[in-house]
């Protein structure tokens, strides 16, 4: 017999109130964008209520619908890890929950993992971690770039460049814009290995990298 409940792990991208007491959560699961009926999450002694918050990554106990098409209904809900309440962060809390919001596909485990751990390092390396997350949008959107080689011709030697929107690394042959060397550096670590990008790689650079990564992604949605 098939169960009635299942647990899954989920972002929290919204709530809406739904009458006097109950609520609409949707969330980004390791299947893709789901709403959730919450029932009496407006009540001040829900328990639920503490463990969602926006962008919050949770534990999700939920029980299926009993007709084909409704949604499904929240049991429990258990917070993993949340974002921190910072004013110096909203600008990466908007665009992360931007983002996640056209992160709809059905395998996104990497994406799950990848976000707790920017959770875990986003207060402390805000600009470093925020790369890390923005990249992650990039794969799962399918334009992750080639870290190894010119885009162009495959060549490992003569590396001079770097876009995002052509694909990644670029060689004399085939660019006239030449980046400098901590930069190609910078992008090659965060590909590589995010605690040595994130302890080793200036700020400065991060936030080049961000600021290239956004631009891209916002011509893609």
């Amino acid at each position: 017999m098939e169960s009635k409940e299942f647990e899954t792990l989920g972002i929290i991208l919204a709530i809406k109130n739904h009458g006097d007491n109950d609520g609409v959560i949707k969330v980004l699961t390791q299947k893709g964008l789901f709403f959730l009926f919450a029932r009496g999450i407006q009540k001040p002694n829900s328990k639920n209520k503490l463990n969602i918050p926006l962008l919050g990554l949770v534990n999700l106990e939920i029980i299926k619908p009993k007709i084909m098409g409704k949604i499904a209904t929240l049991k429990r809900a258990t917070l993993i890890s949340f974002f921190p309440i910072n004013p110096l962060l909203q600008d990466i809390f908007k665009n992360v929950n931007h983002f996640l919001n056209f992160m709809n596909n059905n395998n996104l485990d990497k994406l799950i993992e990848t976000y707790k751990l920017f959770l875990n390092n986003v207060e402390e390396k805000p600009n470093h971690s925020y790369s890390l997350i923005l990249l992650s949008f990039l794969e799962q959107l399918g334009h992750r770039p080639n870290f190894k080689s010119c885009v162009e011709c495959i060549n490992v030697d003569n590396i001079i460049d770097f876009e995002f929107y052509k694909g990644g690394f670029i060689c004399n042959l085939h660019s006239s814009s030449k980046k400098e060397i901590n930069f190609l550096k910078s992008v090659f670590w965060l590909n590589k290995d995010f605690n040595f990008y994130k302890n080793n790689i200036d700020e400065k650079q991060a936030i080049k990298i961000n600021l290239m990564i956004v631009e891209f992604l916002s011509s893609l949605i």
